[in-house]
């Protein structure tokens, strides 16, 4: 990431040959990321979130560029959390670490039972996490 007062712009090639410029709202989560790292660094008195879950992230994003912008925060570990919020109860949570993994988390509306919601979690890596089962019929509430 390279940074002015004035401009703030992804590296045109993000990770592992993702291209940034594939991600549609590069420049609003360029201008997220300077910020947490601003916010993180004065918190936690000059230490940064890991550029490697920032790489992963990147790359997670680059790979899946029909992803609607998520929300972004940094752990107190250095990594980085997505959400994206959809209609009826329906959430996607991804902790990106610096390993290559994520911890992800899905809330989805029961099918059979009005007014319940599931909730599913698990481990994977980043480039297998939208084949996951429990998220192939959220490519949908994910887009834009």
């Amino acid at each position: 990431m390279t940074t002015n007062k004035h401009q703030t712009q992804l590296p045109p090639q993000a990770v592992g040959g993702h291209d940034a410029e594939q991600i549609p709202y590069r420049e609003s989560l360029a201008a997220r990321l300077e910020e947490l790292l601003g916010a993180y660094q004065e918190d936690y008195e000059g230490r940064s979130p890991s550029p490697s879950a920032i790489n992963v992230l990147l790359g997670f994003l680059s790979a899946h560029p029909f992803l609607r912008e998520p929300s972004l925060t940094a752990t107190p570990s250095g990594e980085l959390y997505a959400e994206w919020v959809g209609p009826c109860d329906r959430l996607l949570g991804v902790r990106f670490m610096s390993s290559g993994e994520v911890h992800y988390v899905v809330f989805a509306p029961n099918p059979l039972h009005s007014g319940r919601t599931d909730r599913t979690s698990g481990t994977t890596t980043a480039d297998a996490l939208m084949s996951k089962p429990e998220l192939l019929d959220a490519r949908g509430w994910l887009a834009e």
